[in-house]
């Protein structure tokens, strides 16, 4: 295989990979700053534990509900399946999207 022939493969691959990359993030950033309770729910929902509780009870029947505040720099994000008192998820974040807590809360 000539050198340019090489060059070209490598050039490809990296420019694909990149794109890949792009891809992939792009779909969380888009959504930073948050601004409001619409774009922190929207923004919560791209986490994977999120995504997992979310399936997790939707696959068990339940439609998912929540509830989005802002308060002291801190966005508060809350899931829980309609109808059921004692399970919900909690994640919280600031408006750039780093996150400070978040879990499953379980009883009542």
């Amino acid at each position: 295989m000539k050198p340019q022939t090489k060059i070209l493969i490598v050039v490809l691959a990296v420019m694909i990979a990149g794109l890949i990359i792009s891809r992939f993030l792009s779909s969380e950033t888009e959504l930073l700053p948050i601004k409001d309770e619409a774009g922190a729910i929207a923004y919560a929902k791209t986490d994977t534990a999120v995504k997992e509780f979310i399936a997790r009870w939707t696959n068990k029947g339940f439609e998912i509900k929540s509830w989005a505040k802002f308060e002291n720099t801190v966005w508060t994000v809350v899931f829980y399946p309609d109808k059921v008192m004692d399970v919900a998820f909690d994640i919280e974040f600031d408006s750039n999207g780093r996150i400070l807590k978040k879990g499953e809360m379980e009883g009542g």
